[in-house]
């Protein structure tokens, strides 16, 4: 049914036919003489198929057959057309059925969703335990290494990852209650890892003594570190005999410029709080120091002074201790090891008897023991060693325990003035390589040779020390 011409079209008139075919599409101009679109009604029969069809975007060409004028076209001889399968035609060029819309929704295709599965947790937490296990070895590697203690496969960030995600009793009581509610579907990994790890017996209590054990060994080493350096910063200080030395040419220089002040002259010592500001006191001429003045004095008679720098470098790293904090540090981890003894006891009564744990951690609390007696041994030491040297100084060994006098300080003055010495001294030691042989004077000059003092200003400094003539600048 259909896709043939309709009746054969009538015989042309007298007169025949000629002229060149219409332009393409039948447009472009007046239609030829004899030929027409649009207003000649189609001879070729109505054809209604089953289904909408594609429409095909062509102009349509009417052949007016009774126009005796129309010249030929090779449309005329297409009266009878081909057969053809109209049922394939409208499968393959049929229009697209719309897909039907469910009520309320829009026509997009519906997300395919994975198996369901049980989900207790959080969107927060779900989230950060599955950051975290991504970093992490397999759960069921996580609890082996749990239970072996073993510290190849999860180290002290991996624990103590897990320790801020540890399982509570109420979501582990919340998992089981959905598993029984559901037991024909999966947990999540989540919740799988939780479900799996909470089976390790106290496994909170455990962890924080294993952690405990992986950190242990750094924190007693930093401790006895920082004690080495306060106990080679006093022996420094205690041994140094040019600081001996240089104090005794202060308290020289001193005695002789608080001559007359009952309150100050005749010294035996002084608060060696002092050295650092000794660069501050000049003499009349504004650039030579009192330090610079004492040095000079002391390189003349014996250029070893120019070492006190280098005996004193100990006191540079032991002004970078508080020894107070290091005995406070030395409780806490004396107490902490009390208290692991007594937790780790705890999970030892719970386990199995071939637990790991209660080998490992036994033979941990034992050694600890043994460390912890030698730094109490060491504690006591170095806190002597600190007192003393403050009766060195003359200072009141309590002064430490009084928070009057700490390392901190103490060193760091001395290191201050260390590093005074030194710039002096090479500013001295360059003023001796420019002065060529021979003409150096013995500084001072003689008491009677005015013309050395003019010329000589270490002998203008002396006689001004005497005529009391210092000032603090």
């Amino acid at each position: 049914p259909g896709g043939r011409g309709g009746p054969p079209p009538p015989p042309p008139g007298p007169g025949g036919r000629g002229g060149p075919p219409p332009p393409p599409g039948g447009r472009g101009g007046p239609p030829m003489p004899g030929f027409r679109m649009g207003p000649p009604q189609p001879s070729k029969a109505a054809i209604k198929p089953s289904k909408k069809m594609k429409a095909l975007n062509w102009n349509r060409i009417i052949i007016d057959w009774g126009n005796t004028q129309r010249p030929p076209t090779v449309w005329d001889d297409m009266t009878q057309l081909p057969d053809y399968d109209p049922s394939a035609l409208e499968e393959l060029f049929s229009m697209k059925e719309p897909v039907k819309r469910a009520a309320g929704g829009g026509d997009k295709k519906k997300k395919q969703e994975g198996p369901k599965l049980i989900r207790v947790l959080d969107m927060k937490q779900s989230n950060a335990l599955g950051i975290m296990l991504s970093r992490l070895p397999p759960p069921v590697v996580i609890k082996e290494s749990i239970v072996k203690c073993d510290g190849a496969t999860l180290n002290k960030d991996s624990i103590e990852s897990i320790l801020k995600n540890l399982p509570t009793a109420d979501i582990i009581q919340e998992i089981n209650a959905a598993m029984e509610a559901q037991p024909e579907l999966e947990l999540d990994k989540p919740e799988k890892y939780l479900k799996l790890v909470a089976s390790v017996p106290r496994l909170g209590v455990r962890l924080k003594c294993w952690m405990f054990k992986m950190n242990f060994k750094e924190l007693l080493e930093d401790l006895q570190s920082e004690m080495v350096k306060v106990n080679n910063a006093c022996k420094a200080v205690t041994d140094c005999s040019n600081l001996k030395t240089v104090l005794a040419m202060v308290i020289a220089l001193g005695n002789h410029m608080n001559a007359g002040n009952s309150r100050k002259e005749r010294a035996d010592g002084f608060d060696i709080e002092l050295l650092p500001k000794l660069c501050d006191i000049k003499g009349l001429d504004m650039k030579t120091t009192l330090l610079q003045f004492a040095l000079r004095n002391l390189m003349a008679k014996d250029e070893s002074i120019a070492n006190i720098a280098e005996e004193l470098n100990g006191v540079q790293q032991g002004s970078t201790v508080d020894l107070k904090n290091v005995l406070q540090r030395a409780q806490k981890l004396t107490s902490d090891l009390g208290a692991v003894e007594r937790d780790s006891k705890r999970v030892m009564d719970a386990n199995e008897a071939d637990d790991p744990f209660n080998e490992i951690m036994g033979t941990f609390i034992a050694e600890g023991k043994e460390s912890i007696a030698q730094l109490t041994q060491q504690v006591t030491e170095c806190t002597n060693n600190f007192r003393r040297l403050l009766s060195f100084f003359g200072y009141n060994p309590k002064d430490f325990d009084n928070n009057k006098k700490s390392t901190t300080d103490m060193f760091g003055l001395l290191n201050t003035f260390a590093g005074q010495c030194r710039a002096v001294l090479k500013l001295l030691g360059g003023d001796r390589k420019r002065k060529p042989a021979g003409t150096g004077k013995k500084i001072g000059g003689s008491a009677g040779d005015s013309s050395d003092k003019a010329g000589d200003p270490m002998a203008k400094l002396i006689a001004d020390i005497k005529a009391g003539r210092m000032t603090s600048g």
